[in-house]
């Protein structure tokens, strides 16, 4: 089993890629984005963290929740349409129900 600060520094990579991406794509606009650290939930299968820009300017949309779980620190995305008990019921259901998060060779994160 991993720890909270491990399933943190793993989902810090992945908006770190983020921060990059949209960074790049639009240089006229800072983004920073980071986890809400009091919005982060712990369950018995791993965590559900919460990320946004913290810059105004450049406040995200379509962001889902992110589950990380405890076992394997696989990140599975949210889908945003539904309400976050409805992810967790469907991610308990039939985890392959929501997007597996993979970071490849090329460090370029992308879904299942």
């Amino acid at each position: 089993m991993y720890t909270i600060e491990q399933a943190k520094s793993k989902v810090n990579e992945y908006i770190e890629f983020l921060n990059l991406m949209y960074n790049e794509t639009f240089p006229d606009i800072e983004f920073d984005v980071k986890i809400i650290e009091n919005q982060t939930k712990e369950y018995d299968f791993g965590w559900v963290f919460f990320y946004q820009s913290l810059n105004e300017e450049s406040r995200l949309g379509g962001n889902g929740p992110l589950i990380i779980e405890k076992d394997s620190l696989d990140i599975y995305e949210m889908m945003t349409a539904i309400s976050v008990e409805e992810n967790i019921k469907l991610y308990l259901e039939d985890k392959n129900k929501l997007g597996l998060l993979k970071k490849p060779d090329s460090g370029i994160w992308d879904s299942d």
